[in-house]
């Protein structure tokens, strides 16, 4: 009788070895996964931060092409505070573009 109860101690105690083991694999997968998803989901934030970046620069073009000829225009002038604000900010926003990447290029 003690035998046949030691024997069903074991195998509860076997079953629940078993369930331990398959809780800890799922587990083990599941921290995977998330770990996967963290990565994933950090490069995807990146790349779209690049792609929002390139947009801004692209629709920045056709307002830096503006304000290069209204300066040319301005720089005519004979009111020199004028023309020293604008190339203060002309040289800001220059500079903080070429900072962020955007490089003049000079026609031909």
């Amino acid at each position: 009788d003690d035998q046949v109860m030691e024997q069903e101690e074991l195998s509860k105690e076997e079953q629940l070895q078993e369930e331990l083991k398959l809780e800890k694999d799922k587990f083990l997968r599941l921290f995977a996964e998330f770990e996967n998803y963290k990565r994933r989901t950090a490069k995807e934030r990146i790349e779209l931060f690049k792609t929002a970046s390139q947009d801004v620069m692209l629709s920045l073009l056709p307002i830096l092409d503006d304000f290069d000829r209204a300066y040319s225009e301005i720089s005519k002038t004979k009111e020199k505070e004028l023309l020293k604000g604008v190339e203060l900010i002309n040289s800001k926003l220059k500079n903080t573009l070429k900072g962020k990447g955007l490089e003049e290029i000079e026609l031909a």
